[in-house]
């Protein structure tokens, strides 16, 4: 991507807060302030206009975990994946396709797990990683949500493995 330099007046603190934020992630002022600028254009912005609100992370843990069986999970995973999910990847992505799909899930997991995302060149194929610590229902949450995801893209070979802390997506 192209660099356009422009020139921005800031508050004092917000400056001050950015600045010990990238000393402590070992980046320059500037890429901070870019991931943050990002992650507003990529997330923030579009997700609250398609109704996705924050959570406290124990909030949704004790729902999946001690309030929702595994059915329940599995069918609000299905409903999601049928009324939501297509609408939304659409919205904030402009299209639905494999690219803006595995975009859009690489996005969404960053807000809520550790991601590992490689494309192996020798071997046709993508591999995606999300490393959470929101218990088995969650991994099985999301596997619902990307198999059916999956399903409506047609011509891919997907394989999801779930974990009680990690989801496995691979494509070929």
């Amino acid at each position: 991507m192209k660099n356009v330099t422009k020139s921005f007046r800031l508050d004092e603190d917000i400056v001050s807060k950015i600045e010990q934020h990238a000393r402590n992630n070992s980046t320059s002022l500037n890429a901070e302030v870019n991931n943050i600028l990002r992650k507003y254009i990529d997330w923030d912005m579009p997700a609250s206009k398609v109704g996705m609100i924050p959570i406290a992370r124990p909030i949704l843990s004790e729902i999946f975990q001690n309030i929702m069986t595994k059915q329940q999970v599995i069918d609000l995973a299905n409903n999601v994946a049928k009324n939501v999910i297509h609408e939304t990847i659409l919205f904030m992505k402009g299209n639905v396709t494999l690219e803006s799909t595995l975009s859009w899930i690489k996005t969404r997991m960053q807000h809520c797990s550790e991601v590992n995302y490689a494309i192996d060149n020798n071997v046709p194929q993508i591999k995606i990683m999300f490393k959470h610590d929101l218990g088995e229902n969650w991994s099985i949450y999301h596997k619902s949500i990307l198999d059916y995801t999956f399903y409506e893209l047609g011509k891919y070979n997907v394989g999801i493995e779930a974990t009680p802390t990690t989801l496995i997506l691979c494509i070929k």
